[in-house]
């Protein structure tokens, strides 16, 4: 699935959003008839005739378990049939595909399955074979289905239908027993903890796209306007000292364009209780159950609720401060380093990424109508980085006031610094534009 979904984002970076929703569109169907034959639709024998009915059409398939035996030396490549060349699932039953995809020039000796002496199914076209202890007696003959296509995820199971040549392996049990967990959370709970504990089923992070697609059905309306919603910047921490309203989430409003007074802002980040707590742990040498941060959240814990990151129990919060004791010493030790630079990726991919976690992000700002940079998100690191006098550190730009934008558009669009208005040119060393003129 991780594969895939690297596929996906891969697809998209190569060849934009249109294709990638083309794709998905197709793939989407194969995987949820997998995803209901794995849970028990596959011991059907009527969802296995409709199988092989949707993939040989217009054509007949007659028994798709036929046994044949063959010599191992006569498979010798494997197809170039996706992403993944020699790999077909228990959804491909049956099928009948024109196309290329049996001109592959990769070879079956180099496949882990005949490189690793233990028992081992591996895909070659629409056959699968396994490594037996058969072969190891001198046995010539190997048995392998002709016409199913298997998932190596289901090779025990499988190797039981081969030798029996039936599929006895999985029944209607799991199925009936998700449907009515399914139907029991959408009665007692609602159609959105539905579609969220369906969506863990199958193994889906959908947050990521939500945000990301958020954002795009933002920028292609005609009367929504947008900035790059991924912006890192190297910032001097000192400028940030105020904060945005309490309305912008780091996720939710990547790249909006905002006008209006919400910048006019008198908070200040010791307003808050994380930033005051971690200055006061760390600069101040006060211990942790001293400090603001954690008695907020012991005593919301005691009534019954959570605080600090979710923490729900003392464990939880114990947790969380050894947490950030050791992003003071990795940040103190090691200097302050992007998102980008910890996981090896881009803002886009760690956001489109199936292991997305809201937490994996930079420090957030908003920039207001002159410049300025308001605080988002992010208050452990920015605390850290002003108790030790870190000059720069990377900085993710949530939403702009309408006003910086239309500067921003000025100077990104002006070719000369001298054609720029003075207003325009007073700004030309912010972070966010510093890039224009260098």
């Amino acid at each position: 699935m991780q594969q895939l979904r690297r596929r996906a984002v891969q697809v998209y970076q190569d060849e934009g959003f249109i294709p990638n929703v083309k794709k998905t569109t197709r793939f989407v169907p194969r995987y949820l008839q997998h995803v209901l034959g794995t849970k028990g639709l596959y011991g059907s024998p009527y969802y296995r005739n409709l199988l092989c009915w949707w993939n040989a059409r217009p054509y007949s398939v007659d028994n798709p378990f036929t046994i044949v035996r063959v010599a191992p030396d006569e498979i010798t490549h494997v197809t170039g049939l996706g992403p993944n060349p020699g790999r077909f699932q228990w959804q491909d039953l049956g099928k009948v595909q024109g196309g290329d995809w049996d001109q592959s020039d990769d070879r079956f000796e180099g496949l882990p399955a005949v490189e690793n002496s233990e028992p081992n199914w591996r895909m070659s076209g629409v056959c699968a074979t396994h490594r037996c202890p058969n072969l190891s007696h001198g046995s010539s003959k190997l048995p392998i289905y002709q016409h199913i296509p298997l998932s190596t995820s289901m090779k025990k199971e499988i190797f039981n239908a081969l030798e029996l040549n039936l599929v006895r392996h999985v029944s209607l049990h799991n199925l009936r027993a998700t449907c009515s967990e399914g139907i029991s959370i959408l009665r007692n709970e609602g159609l959105l903890p539905f579609i969220r504990a369906g969506l863990r089923e199958l193994n889906l992070n959908h947050r990521g796209f939500y945000y990301y697609l958020n954002y795009l059905h933002k920028y292609y309306l005609p009367s929504y306007q947008t900035a790059e919603p991924l912006t890192v910047l190297n910032v001097d921490p000192q400028r940030i000292r105020c904060r945005a309203p309490r309305d912008i989430d780091r996720w939710e409003n990547i790249g909006e364009v905002r006008a209006g007074a919400w910048d006019c802002s008198n908070s200040v980040l010791e307003d808050g209780s994380k930033y005051r707590s971690v200055v006061n742990r760390f600069k101040n040498d006060t211990s942790w159950e001293e400090t603001d941060i954690y008695q907020e959240a012991i005593k919301q814990i005691e009534s019954g609720g959570t605080h600090w990151n979710g923490c729900r129990a003392v464990e939880d919060v114990e947790r969380r401060i050894n947490h950030i004791e050791k992003l003071y010493q990795t940040i103190r030790d090691s200097g302050f380093k992007s998102q980008s630079e910890l996981h090896g990726k881009s803002v886009k991919s760690i956001l489109l990424s199936g292991s997305f976690d809201r937490s994996k992000t930079d420090i957030a700002v908003a920039i207001g109508r002159n410049g300025e940079f308001l605080f988002v998100d992010g208050n452990h690191r920015l605390a850290i980085a002003h108790i030790l006098g870190i000059k720069q550190v990377p900085v993710r730009v949530i939403v702009r006031h309408l006003m910086w934008q239309d500067l921003r558009e000025e100077i990104h669009s002006t070719k000369t610094k001298q054609d720029l208005s003075k207003k325009a040119q007073t700004h030309l060393t912010h972070p966010d534009v510093s890039d224009r003129f260098t």
